[in-house]
């Protein structure tokens, strides 16, 4: 049987979503800014491939929690 999660339940995985996009967006931000500014990104062509992965990773992350939280949002009718 499939039961609908309570209101604090889903509040609570909205809120861990936001404590981990707010975690994942600096981090992003700065890797993107470094590799923006090659002066400061890893010169090394593994170091720069390695940094690129990293970054395309954490935005993938993002791209997947970002939909969750408006569903989220959505059910507990505060819109996205």
């Amino acid at each position: 049987m499939v039961t609908q999660q309570s209101t604090d339940e889903i509040r609570a995985e909205l809120q861990e979503i936001e404590r981990e996009l707010d975690v994942l967006r600096p981090r992003v931000a700065e890797m993107r800014r470094l590799i923006g500014e090659r002066w400061d990104a890893p010169r090394d062509p593994v170091d720069l491939s390695a940094t690129l992965t990293f970054t395309e990773e954490q935005e993938a992350i993002m791209a997947t929690l970002e939909p969750r939280r408006d569903t989220l949002l959505e059910r507990l009718g505060e819109g996205a």
